[in-house]
């Protein structure tokens, strides 16, 4: 094994994953793989449909270079949803934008978030 994969393990890898069950870590995963809106009787596998039938205020925000969730695909969710709006964040981190080195890129204003989420500024 070469140095850089243990060296971004050590760096992104372990310090955000480390505390976390691992159970909980593979529920993520199967939920990630296996969630789908649109697997109900309601859409019959219709994607576009489940999203139009959302009715909660929707803004989407992307990483511009995130290659988990590119900004195309939530550009496209955006137009499916009524109302919404996709707000790419710019930053080469990629997937790991709202960490932004180790710290949130959004924080919640006041105490114990009442106010919503501000962005802190890149």
């Amino acid at each position: 094994m070469n140095a850089r994969p243990r060296r971004v393990r050590r760096i992104l890898l372990e310090p955000a994953f480390i505390h976390h069950d691992a159970k909980n870590l593979l529920t993520m995963l199967w939920t990630w793989f296996n969630a789908d809106i649109s697997d109900s009787p309601a859409y019959g596998g219709d994607f576009d449909k489940a999203l139009g039938a959302i009715k909660a205020r929707t803004i989407i925000l992307p990483g511009q270079y995130d290659s988990y969730f590119p900004p195309v695909d939530s550009l496209y969710e955006a137009s499916k949803i009524p109302g919404a709006e996709c707000r790419p964040i710019p930053s080469t981190w990629g997937h790991m934008t709202l960490w932004k080195s180790g710290r949130p890129a959004v924080h919640r204003r006041g105490d114990q978030g009442r106010a919503g989420l501000e962005p802190i500024p890149f």
